[in-house]
């Protein structure tokens, strides 16, 4: 079961309803025909503003600059700029040109290797990938550092890793180090009394960015456990989200929830590129990537482990089909198992 916002959760039992009355049918099938005709139409009108804008860049570009097109997710973003600091080092001479989007311009900003960012709502990315220029873009000097749109690693033989970002997109040397770049700590202000509750205080983060609802199955009984266990928990959440029964809500922005995680000793998260974000704070993760939202294995899953990262703090990564039962109810224990862990090193209180 998913625990969904009450206008949503209507709006879901009312299709649900409909589905199977005959009378509804026309407007279902009319509906799923508006949808394809929906995506069709943007997938034509980016393949068309791709091409243009490709252009626009191949000619305004300079031989003394190096282009990176890094997306508008936050996971995009850190991959995107794992290793600026390599690419300053082989390109002394050329100025690095980050084309990111604009709700990401706080963080974006703090690296230091960037010597010029050029904000926008655009998602270069998208257009790119849509006409079709992602391999063109990589011959101009114009990187797109995002293994997933490369076509080579969409092949067994090539795993779209962090570290493969290194030798098939950037060309660096294996020895390349990786840029593990930390946020600036600022006063906790979402929290209340956070100075003297950060010892008990555990997040959960259970939703991406665009949904209105969690795998209650998954995270209720995870929140239980660590309530059981004397732990404050908040849900991390966005305005239309709503917390986990039971815990606090949490809205801030992602550079205070960093400067939260540098403080804090635990958070319990979907997979997602906020855990990428958080890495160099050194808190201890328990990450859930849910197979089960595919027909068929999505190779997605193959990509970016956290275990890459080499992370300070501990990680213990679950992959689990919804289908399967016994997929589903290990995850307790395992979270069980972790704690426990975390508890013997002294890494949680």
């Amino acid at each position: 079961m998913r625990e969904r916002a009450p206008l949503r959760e209507k709006i879901y039992l009312l299709k649900k309803a409909l589905r199977h009355k005959s009378i509804a049918q026309p407007l279902v099938i009319l509906l799923r025909v508006v949808r394809k005709l929906k995506k069709w139409l943007l997938t034509l009108a980016r393949y068309l503003a791709g091409k243009p804008l490709f252009i626009l860049l191949k000619h305004q570009r300079r031989e003394n600059e190096i282009y990176l097109l890094i997306g508008s997710a936050v996971g995009d973003s850190v991959y995107g700029l794992a290793y600026i600091e390599a690419l300053r080092k082989k390109y002394p001479a050329k100025r690095i040109v980050v084309l990111g989007a604009a709700k990401n311009a706080s963080f974006l900003r703090t690296y230091p290797c960037i010597d010029e960012l050029r904000l926008s709502d655009i998602n270069y990315v998208g257009l790119m990938v849509a006409s079709h220029q992602v391999e063109k873009c990589f011959a101009e000097n114009i990187i797109i550092p995002i293994p997933s749109y490369f076509k080579r690693f969409k092949q067994a033989e090539y795993k779209a890793t962090l570290f493969n970002i290194r030798r098939y997109i950037y060309d660096l040397p294996d020895n390349s180090p990786i840029t593990y770049h930390a946020l600036p700590v600022k006063p906790v202000t979402a929290i209340p009394d956070f100075a003297n509750e950060k010892a008990r205080i555990v997040i959960v983060n259970p939703y991406d960015k665009t949904s209105k609802y969690y795998d209650m199955e998954v995270f209720k009984p995870l929140c239980n456990i660590l309530q059981e266990r004397g732990y404050i928990v908040y849900t991390n959440i966005l305005p239309f989200q709503t917390a986990i029964s039971g815990s606090r809500p949490l809205k801030c922005s992602l550079e205070e929830l960093y400067s939260i995680a540098c403080q804090i000793k635990l958070i319990v998260s979907r997979r997602s590129g906020a855990l990428d974000f958080l890495i160099p704070s050194g808190i201890n993760m328990f990450a859930l990537d849910d197979l089960g939202k595919y027909s068929a294995p999505n190779k997605f899953f193959e990509f970016y482990p956290l275990s890459e990262w080499h992370a300070q703090g501990k990680i213990y990564e679950v992959k689990y089909y919804r289908q399967e039962a016994d997929s589903l109810a290990s995850i307790p224990e395992k979270f069980t198992r972790f704690l426990d862990e975390l508890h013997q090193e002294g890494r949680l209180s």
